[in-house]
């Protein structure tokens, strides 16, 4: 049944796009072919250049601490952003709405594919990326400081809202970043939005608080890689920024756990708080629900497991009813579970990482399984982020089974014939006429129901990867000859 069910959904007829013949070597000729492929859609639509163009932040000129973000805050790579060319500037308008209430899933996993490339190939592109994406990781923490005489130094926002400005981009084109349409004070159901007039860094400043659980897997992922950045860049802004970004993170988790495993946040006047709800809450279900967060949160924020085992560390009452309740739990849930795995890597928790890694086996047969998960399945991002999913796992060090590597070649290959259509991954360019653009399908491609392009970049991951074990779905040495 299990077989049947992928079979029917391996749709691609995997011909690559970009081809090219080799010598087999130790890998496979699908290995080969599919990372010829996989590396061709990286240069062409110039991976890391369109993730810079389409970055927005502080920048240097301005005299302010400089970061970047992501500028969409949508899973689906959508978000309420108009991109507006004049010749040979772009503004990006941001027009009125929530914005970038989870703007750091997408930076997250953004700096976590940069740094493995980086350390992989040395790509100075990259490596500005890293070192920004971390500054703008750090900014969502030093943006909720509301004053000089404030002492709470390690909780996070949402997202902070900086000044407007332009400036020259990667290209020499100018971009100016309006952000004028969320200056303003909004109460959601999740978050408030409100002005800190004296913010020590960047001084008149909107932000949104109540950081809830969505975008924790992300960032404590991406934090398992800094140390790795730290000790082995030789660019001291890059080794500044990822230590600045590895001691703010720990200071905030280790804020989560002396309050209960749950989320502070602070309000319009700079005053601490627990919000309610499970939203910030890894507590609200018992001591035994949520454990692989509590994991991860301990060993970053403590650097030890403390009370904590890994003995259960999938399934049960919560994660089946939560991942009923909310499609994008599966991606909370796995995403927790797979940093715990590497930050007990990191810290040298040889049983827990046993105990976790058999775990994600479980887990990913679980998915795999044709009995469980028949409403998920309509969705159609179920087959996609399932092949993210297992390139994720394998990263950590899961063996990959044969079905699952057709499922990562066929959902992979199946993005790239896609995007290899899309022609505006550089809107200074001049095929590109003067007019307004959207960020789905405008200058972001559509992605529904396939991996968005974002997600191309946790091949790099896997490439990069020292966990990864079993004969590999791609060739890192063509990866390292890429532009």
């Amino acid at each position: 049944m299990e077989e049947e069910f992928f079979a029917q959904n391996l749709e691609c007829s995997l011909e690559p796009v970009f081809s090219k013949d080799f010598e087999l070597g130790s890998f496979s000729k699908k290995a080969n072919e599919f990372t010829y492929n996989f590396s061709g859609m990286l240069e062409m639509m110039d991976y890391f250049g369109w993730i810079m163009r389409n970055s927005h932040g502080v920048h240097s000129s301005t005299g302010l601490p400089d970061y970047l973000v992501w500028s969409s805050d949508s899973e689906a790579c959508g978000s309420d952003i108009l991109a507006i060319k004049e010749g040979n500037k772009i503004t990006y308008k941001h027009m009125p709405g929530h914005g970038w209430h989870n703007i750091m899933i997408n930076t997250s996993k953004i700096l976590n594919y940069a740094a493995c490339a980086y350390l992989l190939t040395g790509d100075k592109l990259a490596g500005k990326i890293v070192e920004q994406y971390c500054k703008g990781l750090s900014a969502t923490i030093k943006g909720m400081v509301y004053d000089s005489n404030d002492s709470e130094h390690y909780l996070m926002a949402r997202n902070i809202i900086p000044l407007s400005h332009e400036y020259s981009e990667i290209d020499g084109g100018v971009k100016s970043i309006n952000y004028e349409n969320w200056k303003t004070n909004e109460t959601h159901w999740n978050a408030q939005r409100f002005n800190y007039k004296n913010n020590p860094c960047w001084g008149d400043i909107y932000l949104t608080n109540t950081r809830s659980k969505d975008d924790l897997p992300h960032i404590l992922r991406a934090a398992a890689f800094l140390p790795e950045i730290i000790n082995c860049s030789s660019n001291p802004k890059i080794v500044r920024a990822a230590y600045e970004s590895y001691r703010l993170l720990r200071g905030f988790c280790k804020d989560i756990i002396l309050n209960n495993f749950n989320i502070r946040t602070k309000d319009s006047s700079g005053k601490t708080f627990i919000p309610k709800g499970d939203l910030i809450s890894f507590s609200k279900y018992g001591k035994n629900s949520e454990n692989n967060a509590k994991i991860a949160i301990s060993l970053l924020g403590l650097g030890e497991l403390g009370k904590l085992n890994a003995n259960k560390s999938f399934g049960g009452i919560y994660e089946t009813a939560a991942v009923n309740v909310n499609y994008y739990n599966y991606k909370i849930i796995n995403g927790f579970h797979m940093a715990a795995l590497l930050h007990s890597y990191s810290y040298g928790c040889l049983e827990a990482s046993s105990k976790l890694l058999n775990g994600l086996v479980g887990r990913a047969d679980w998915l795999m399984n044709s009995s469980f998960h028949k409403k998920a399945r309509s969705n159609l991002n179920w087959m996609p982020d399932l092949a993210v999913f297992l390139v994720k796992a394998a990263s950590c060090g899961m063996p990959l089974k044969k079905i699952q590597k057709e499922i990562i070649y066929s959902e992979f290959s199946k993005a790239i014939d896609h995007y290899s259509d899309f022609r505006r991954w550089n809107l200074w360019d001049d095929s590109v006429p003067d007019g307004s653009y959207g960020s789905s399908g405008g200058y972001i491609p559509n992605s529904k129901g396939l991996v968005n392009p974002i997600d191309l970049g946790v091949l790099l991951e896997y490439a990069h990867s020292p966990y990864k074990i079993g004969e590999p779905i791609i060739n890192p040495e063509i990866i390292m000859d890429t532009k």
